[in-house]
């Protein structure tokens, strides 16, 4: 059983006046138990609010309120919900709370969540294999810098960065270009075949993390926003990259490496080639002008 997210619901409990019972969903009491009358409340305040109403319109009523915290799990490709308190365990697990309005809760927490173009998989099997980790709002995530982009339908036109991975399915080979935002895009042939890698929009080089915003085939409310590290998937995809950057035809390859990989070794004999400060500040200027990497000290503000 995997989690998803905590929310609060507000439920309604209507007491029907004239044939002395308590409606809560589809549900119908002669009593309720004294502290959950004790915890409940009545204000006008809540006309607006998004809550659990009863299935059942009567004429003559007292509408009373109670705030319940619910857990959503999911499991066997459907979503189960439990809840700390022990009389509203009943009350979510009747029908008219799961065929209805439990849609309308998970529709509710993702409504300002963006979405990838990519439906997960084998929910259930993908989630039991990887374990991953629950992260919220992935895709409005500020920075992608020195990220791996595996969804071409991703739009980077407001994402900050200064260098970027375009791992891009039917490319020959790698290149590279520099936008009118001076920001360094690679596009990489994307040439393996691994389940994890179709699945996620992106690896966060700096994390070290897969990061999966998928939708969910079996709910179309449900959006899996999962953050996944797997060594064995990582090291094959970062050898992948690394051969692709031998390949461009330029004098910069010691660079480029270092861009993706940010290991000086790759670029201390560039260093190590120089013979004074001014050839020093001269290749400085040359590597800004051509690839946007600044190395001089960035003054302070």
């Amino acid at each position: 059983m995997y989690y998803l997210f905590t929310k609060n619901i507000l439920i309604q409990i209507t007491e029907d006046l004239k044939n002395k019972k308590f409606l809560i969903g589809d549900l119908e009491f002669d009593t309720l138990p004294q502290n959950i009358i004790n915890d409940s409340f009545s204000s006008s305040n809540w006309n607006r609010a998004f809550k659990f109403k009863p299935n059942k319109d009567v004429l003559e009523y007292n509408t009373f309120f109670i705030m319940v915290e619910i857990d959503l799990f999911f499991k066997n490709n459907k979503i189960e919900v439990l809840t700390k308190k022990s009389f509203f365990q009943n009350i979510i697990n009747q029908p008219y709370f799961k065929n209805c309005f439990l849609n309308e809760v998970v529709k509710h927490y993702f409504k300002n969540t963006l979405r990838s173009s990519i439906n997960l998989d084998n929910e259930s099997l993908f989630l039991a294999k990887y374990k991953p980790e629950n992260k919220k709002d992935i895709l409005r995530i500020d920075s992608f810098d020195r990220f791996v982009i595996f969804d071409e339908n991703i739009d980077l036109s407001k994402k900050k960065f200064q260098t970027l991975f375009i791992y891009k399915k039917g490319l020959k080979k790698a290149t590279w270009s520099v936008n009118s935002k001076n920001q360094l895009i690679y596009k990489i042939p994307n040439n393996l075949s691994n389940e994890l890698i179709n699945q996620a929009f992106a690896f966060d080089l700096n994390s070290q993390y897969f990061l999966i915003n998928n939708n969910s085939k079996n709910n179309p409310n449900l959006i899996f926003e999962l953050l996944i590290n797997d060594n064995l998937v990582q090291k094959t995809l970062s050898q992948s990259i690394i051969q692709a950057l031998h390949s461009i035809e330029d004098e910069h390859t010691s660079w480029h490496l270092y861009n993706f990989t940010k290991e000086l070794k790759y670029i201390e004999n560039d260093i190590n080639n120089l013979s004074s400060n001014h050839e020093i500040i001269s290749l400085k200027s040359k590597i800004f002008k051509q690839n946007y990497l600044n190395l001089l000290s960035k003054p302070n503000k």
